[in-house]
């Protein structure tokens, strides 16, 4: 008999939800990015140096951002269909959903509660007394270091990595899918090469249920 699932790990960006959150942030500042991205992926600055890159060009750009202007952003999320279905299926075997974003935390609550996911890891930027952002913030997910905050959560909880999966949409999901026994790569309509003999390509999240429930 093959080992159960006890825990699936979910990004939230094109995942669980439709957007990506941090477009939707320079969309609705009217702002760009930092342009620091790729000094990040080749591992010139930490992510919290990126973060702080990008806050200070919208600052830079737009003078004072509140973080009731980001939380009001919350509004345009809109959670998959299929995440919704798959969440509560797996929640009725007993499978533990969590979810790892490298996106802010006032957006990852909110999909949280939506889905009724109970643990979450994201990130977070700090305010001043006005509430409006310093260009400071912490940030314990890091987009292409996914694996170290799940083999934290299952050294905590006793859990084996052959009872977990993961569940990801880009390339920088791949170091969650390296931990665990399965990783769920949707494709979202694009090719996308992760070659590990571990990831199985979806095009809808109600895919995963069905192998889930088959193992």
């Amino acid at each position: 008999m093959s080992t159960q699932y006890r825990v699936g790990f979910f990004d939230m960006d094109g995942t669980l939800i439709n957007e990506n959150t941090w477009e939707l942030i320079y969309r609705e500042l009217g702002v760009k990015g930092s342009g620091w991205l790729d000094a990040y992926l080749m591992g010139k600055i930490s992510y919290v140096e990126l973060m702080k890159m990008d806050v200070k060009s919208w600052i830079s750009t737009r003078g004072k951002v509140s973080l009731q202007e980001l939380r009001e952003m919350t509004r345009f999320i809109t959670v998959r269909d299929d995440a919704r279905a798959l969440v509560n299926k797996i929640a009725s075997r007993k499978i533990v959903p969590v979810m790892v974003t490298a996106g802010l935390d006032i957006f990852a609550k909110k999909v949280a509660e939506e889905l009724k996911i109970g643990v979450v890891f994201s990130n977070s930027l700090d305010v001043d007394k006005n509430n409006c952002l310093t260009g400071y913030g912490d940030a314990p997910v890091e987009p292409l270091k996914k694996d170290k905050v799940i083999l934290r959560y299952m050294r905590k909880n006793g859990i084996n990595p052959h009872e977990s999966f993961s569940v990801g949409d880009t390339e920088y999901d791949a170091s969650m899918f390296k931990v665990t026994r399965t990783g769920f790569l949707l494709t979202n309509g694009h090719e996308i090469n992760i070659n590990m003999s571990n990831v199985i390509k979806v095009k809808n999240l109600m895919q995963i249920a069905d192998i889930v429930s088959n193992s």
